[in-house]
């Protein structure tokens, strides 16, 4: 332990270092009584996201239509003005 002015911290180990990346964590997630939860609130943000990408990909395909409208206008223009 380190005495910091009027805290108290404590150094972790290499082994609670190790336990925060990889398989520690997966396993502390899925211990907790909290994971049920936030499986929850994961497939629901997974669900959202799928919403979003067909929205956007809709979206940019209108795009895509209305600015070969535009470029075909202003070539045709172009073309008449020369």
């Amino acid at each position: 332990m380190e005495k910091n002015g009027s805290t108290i911290r404590r150094r972790r180990s290499s082994h609670q270092v190790r336990n925060l990346t990889g398989v520690g964590l997966v396993k502390r997630f899925l211990a907790e009584e909290n994971g049920p939860t936030a499986a929850e609130y994961a497939i629901l943000l997974a669900l959202l996201i799928l919403g979003a990408m067909a929205t956007i990909g809709n979206i940019g395909s209108s795009m895509q239509t209305i600015y070969s409208m535009i470029a075909t206008s202003v070539d045709a223009a172009f073309a008449s003005s020369s």
